[in-house]
């Protein structure tokens, strides 16, 4: 959907992950290596874009919802607890605003949320602010 200074975009369809964790501990031998897990499944992707008080405020919005529906630990010994792990959805949100505070100096705000159980049990949340300078160059 495009209408004026907004779009938006709606995916649908199937995918795989590959999920790598280095420096997992060995009980068994003592030695640390890599676990690492391949699932298959769908995911939804929205893409957002908007202008808003002319150009002044861009706000970028992209969100991966990722449901399993095959794993490769299905049928291993797990410990207690995370044998289901790998059933639950994973999110992905990011947002970016842009604003253009004078003609030279810019500010952006980037806010992510990530959702893996597999990873662990919380949202995890990561933010960054940036202020930059800007000068265009006119034909």
């Amino acid at each position: 959907m495009k209408t004026g200074k907004r779009e938006w975009q709606l995916r649908l369809g199937a995918a795989g992950k590959q999920n790598v964790i280095h420096g997992v501990l060995d009980p068994s031998a003592g030695t640390r290596g890599s676990d690492i897990s391949n699932s298959g499944g769908i995911q939804f992707v929205s893409n957002f874009v908007s202008s808003l008080l002319g150009d002044n405020i861009t706000v970028i919005s992209n969100t991966t919802l990722y449901q399993a529906l095959v794993n490769s630990r299905t049928g291993q010994v797990l410990p207690p607890g995370q044998e289901e792990l790998w059933k639950s959805p994973d999110m992905n949100w990011e947002n970016i605003f842009t604003a253009g505070i004078t003609k030279y100096i810019m500010v952006n705000l980037y806010l992510q949320l990530l959702y893996d159980r597999e990873l662990a049990s919380d949202i995890r949340i990561k933010e960054t602010v940036a202020m930059g300078l800007t000068y265009r160059f006119s034909n």
